[in-house]
């Protein structure tokens, strides 16, 4: 049977399984819901397989043709009526690396700001994390993040601290988890002050961005301009690079989220609608996550 309804086929591309999900818009309901391994990694190196596959499992419990494509490339095309809606922790996620000056102070809101955003943290380091700064460098080389988060510092404070964290950094260099030959987006968002000295470190080895600091004085945060840069990178950079993400981003309707936000925002309007404090749990193939 050919769609003659509006649907929505929404999918969360995990790291080990793709979950789809039919529903009819009007009036809204389940149609129906399956699942495929995940295909970001060889021997399939394209997400895109997953997802197809998926999908097509959605046409055979529902008998409704949702493809308009029947073959067996990756491409990916939809029958008219369809709108496609897509989430993604493929890969680990979005694995941020986040450096701060104090373990409880910048570093802890670079924290809420990465987790806000959807992100994964691969580390935490800061002056007093009780590393040397030889351990910290080591420890940074071997990761390998999609994104790296520097912060530190008040505006108008001390800023010593913080760019001693930058050349850390820059002496550690870790590199991106795919494409080696790119440079890793990283956003400053520490002492104003010290940004024209941080640009002077770290731009020619890091993809630099600087942005308002996340803790402007010792009482107050400022973390929405942090979390939509980290957004809006992941999907102009991240994704570019990540196998099939770049052909699936043509097809989706709105932009691929990382799979922790869309938790978020979707707690978030239960959350409004019915007046609760929700506490939830993903239950992921590599992570288990806690929501409030």
């Amino acid at each position: 049977m050919i769609a003659t309804k509006e649907y929505t086929i929404t999918t969360d591309i995990g790291s080990t399984t793709t979950k789809a999900i039919l529903l009819e818009n009007q009036p809204l309901r389940i149609v129906a819901q399956k699942s495929s391994a995940t295909t970001v990694e060889a021997p399939y190196n394209d997400v895109r397989f997953g997802v197809k596959n998926a999908i097509r499992a959605l046409e055979n419990q529902s008998g409704i043709q949702l493809l308009a494509d029947k073959g067996d490339s990756p491409t990916l095309g939809f029958m008219p009526g369809i709108q496609y809606l897509s989430t993604s922790s493929a890969g680990g996620g979005l694995q941020i690396l986040v450096i701060g000056l104090t373990v409880f102070d910048s570093a802890n809101s670079a924290k809420r700001a990465a987790y806000g955003a959807g992100g994964i943290i691969l580390d935490t380091f800061a002056i007093n994390d009780k590393r040397q700064a030889s351990q910290q460098m080591l420890a940074m080389r071997k990761l390998h993040p999609d994104m790296i988060l520097l912060s530190g510092g008040t505006d108008g404070g001390a800023i010593s601290g913080v760019l001693r964290m930058a050349e850390i950094m820059r002496v550690a260099k870790p590199q991106p988890k795919y494409d080696t030959s790119q440079k890793i987006p990283t956003i400053y968002a520490g002492n104003i002050e010290a940004a024209p000295m941080i640009e002077n470190m770290i731009e020619r080895e890091f993809d630099l961005y600087v942005l308002p600091n996340l803790r402007p004085a010792m009482d107050s945060e400022n973390l929405a301009p942090t979390q939509a840069k980290i957004q809006e990178l992941f999907m102009e950079n991240v994704m570019e690079h990540a196998p099939g993400y770049l052909h699936l981003k043509e097809v989706v309707n709105h932009n691929i989220l990382p799979t922790p936000l869309g938790v978020i925002r979707s707690l978030g309007i239960i959350a409004a609608k019915e007046r609760l404090n929700i506490l939830a749990f993903d239950i992921g193939g590599a992570t288990t996550d806690a929501f409030s």
